[in-house]
């Protein structure tokens, strides 16, 4: 293993993920440790988990949540919340490659580093279309999609349905944020 001085690799990052309990994302040679999800973001995830599995039924995409990784280099292995992949390659093993759309609920201990550098490591993804951002507290969605042209656009969410392009879906903001508990 590296020093505390070193970066780690990949290989040590991969390491520590089969010998550890805990979840940790990978950014530049460091280990970060996932922060525990409270209440009302598990049940945003678990609304949204049901909600695009139903829509993804026969189709050729699959819904993962938090427990998978995406690998967007080698210097970053990260746990989005929410992922969806239509691609065969990423139909095996634990770590995806070409996620089309990602999903991060926002906490205040995640909220600065979702915004910033992890969509910035994100957008390295050639695959990825759609990063969405999702505010339990002020219910609030975000989603930043990309351009025929590459570029990334912003679409702040107001009316009553999530438009999810990527996978051809939308959402009912109500059915998102049904049940939400308190942290």
């Amino acid at each position: 293993m590296s020093s505390s001085t070193d970066k780690m690799t990949l290989e040590e990052f991969r390491t520590l993920e089969k010998t550890q309990p805990a979840m940790h994302e990978f950014v530049r040679g460091e280990a970060r440790p996932r922060s525990v999800p409270g209440r009302a973001h598990s049940d945003v995830v678990m609304n949204l988990v049901g909600l695009l599995w139903g829509a993804l039924k026969g189709t050729p995409c699959r819904i993962y949540s938090e427990t998978m990784q995406v690998q967007v280099a080698e210097d970053a292995v990260l746990y989005p919340d929410v992922t969806i992949t239509c691609d065969p390659d990423d139909m095996k093993g634990r770590t995806l490659k070409s996620p089309s759309l990602v999903i991060e609920v926002l906490s205040s201990a995640t909220q600065s580093f979702d915004r910033s550098s992890k969509f910035a490591m994100y957008r390295r993804l050639s695959s990825l279309q759609e990063y969405v951002m999702v505010d339990p507290e002020s219910k609030w969605i975000e989603v930043f999609r990309r351009t025929p042209e590459g570029l990334w656009a912003l679409h702040d969410i107001t009316e009553e349905t999530l438009l999810l392009a990527a996978v051809g879906t939308e959402l009912s903001m109500s059915d998102i944020f049904n049940g939400m508990g308190s942290d």
